[in-house]
């Protein structure tokens, strides 16, 4: 694998959480972490939310909340780390404290009336419940304002529908949506592992990622450090160099 060491200022603690993204985005997890260890070293409460997002990624959630537990002593009101926790313990099955921890964020951003509703959606009806006015809100969002369709996949995942589902991941891959990278990571898709055509689009997105080993993976620092976000951000692998943009050369010979 070609080095990129020479690529990245080791004082620079955004760059090394870029690389970590880039590592995770390429199925390296151990050396997304490590990437992620050394942001955190190099800038603290630049990327608070970095290394628990890596160890999240690659499934290690109990190291994930605790390392949230420890930045949130820090910044309590921090709305992207109570975000991603409340995505943690969705992710381990804890829907109660998943609920909580999206309240705590909705009342940490100056909303405690959509607090309120998310309360009543849950009380009402369980986690489906919630995620059904999830799906809603979402829904009347996505006509007036750009709501990624993996996003919409999601939501419908975890109510197990699964021809949504797989219509809107195929309406993600036609988009090339940046979060289409990280599908195969969510257990809201574990349902559909034995399906054909949900293998399918996997493969289509490793054929996807696998250009990245003879170019550059191309895409903004802000386009991945947003991306479980869904926000509607290009996604693409090429030899362009554009305005705002970087080329990160990484392990293009490698594994």
């Amino acid at each position: 694998m070609r080095s990129c060491s020479g690529l990245i200022d080791p004082r620079n603690g955004e760059m090394y959480y870029f690389r970590a993204c880039v590592l995770d985005a390429m199925n390296r997890p151990v050396e997304a972490i490590e990437a992620a260890k050394k942001s955190i070293e190099l800038a603290p409460y630049q990327r608070p939310s970095a290394l628990a997002e890596m160890y999240s990624f690659a499934h290690q959630y109990d190291a994930a909340l605790s390392d949230l537990r420890l930045r949130l002593e820090a910044q309590p009101n921090n709305t992207y780390l109570l975000f991603l926790q409340s995505d943690v313990w969705r992710r381990k099955g804890d829907y109660k404290e998943a609920v909580d921890a999206w309240q705590r964020m909705l009342v940490a951003s100056g909303d405690p009336g959509t607090a309120r509703q998310v309360r009543q959606a849950y009380e009402n009806g369980g986690w489906r419940g919630f995620i059904r006015w999830q799906l809603h809100v979402r829904e009347g969002q996505a006509k007036s304002s750009y709501v990624s369709p993996v996003e919409l996949a999601g939501y419908h995942a975890q109510l197990g529908e699964r021809e949504q589902t797989l219509a809107l991941l195929e309406e993600g891959y036609r988009q090339r949506a940046t979060d289409m990278r990280w599908i195969h990571q969510d257990p809201a898709y574990d349902f559909l592992n034995g399906d054909p055509h949900y293998r399918a689009i996997l493969n289509r997105m490793g054929e996807l990622a696998g250009s990245c080993r003879t170019g550059y993976f191309h895409a903004t620092p802000h386009e991945f450090s947003n991306r479980i976000r869904s926000l509607p951000l290009p996604f693409a692998f090429g030899r362009r160099r554009n305005k705002g943009r970087i080329n990160f050369a990484i392990g293009v010979n490698g594994p």
